[in-house]
């Protein structure tokens, strides 16, 4: 299994959403997409910010987009967790070739569709996050104490499962201890 990783957290002295991008390989010609603007903020408390981060950033453009393509369908995570956090406009879809030139195909997808997707959704982020505003003292520890929720729930689903597999369970524990400190998780 090959798995490709972009997670940007930010401080919380904005409430611009994070930025979380996972590409898994779980065969030549079958892959995991997660593609995501991950909010910051209860979307049903906090309509304005749906406004702002999702509806005008016309991010279910880009999700219907991918769904186009015969070869994707969506991805339910057996997660609840996982389902609670990604937005309303993540992206999780698998992507599954036929066997006799799959490879190629799942190639071509990825080149066209994933690939020019995931750069556009990179890009209205990081519009949205030098266009965003400073938040005041009160919202900041609420932002702060949900980001190290998220954090630490992502090291223990993420990383504490698939670090052994790539590294072993020593080296695992070690990195596992790092990142865990450096978030005071």
């Amino acid at each position: 299994m090959n798995i490709t990783n972009l997670q940007a957290y930010l401080k919380s002295s904005t409430d611009v959403p994070h930025f979380q991008f996972e590409l898994v390989q779980c065969s030549p010609t079958y892959f995991i997409l997660f593609l995501d603007i991950t909010p910051r903020k209860d979307l049903v408390l906090y309509p304005n910010y749906l406004k702002t981060f999702y509806e005008e950033a016309q991010l279910e453009t880009l999700r219907q987009r991918l769904e186009q393509v015969p070869e994707t369908k969506p991805y339910l995570s057996s997660s609840l967790y996982f389902r609670g956090v990604v937005s309303p406009t993540g992206i999780l879809v698998s992507i599954k070739c036929e066997e006799v030139g799959g490879t190629d195909r799942c190639e071509e997808i990825i080149r066209e569709h994933v690939s020019p997707i995931a750069h556009d959704v990179m890009v209205i982020w990081l519009e949205k996050y030098f266009s965003g505003a400073t938040v005041g003292v009160t919202e900041r520890a609420e932002l702060e104490k949900r980001d190290l929720l998220v954090k630490t729930r992502a090291i223990e689903m993420d990383l504490s499962s698939s670090l052994p597999l790539q590294f072993g369970q020593e080296v695992a524990n070690r990195v596992l201890d790092v990142i865990k400190g450096v978030f005071g998780a």
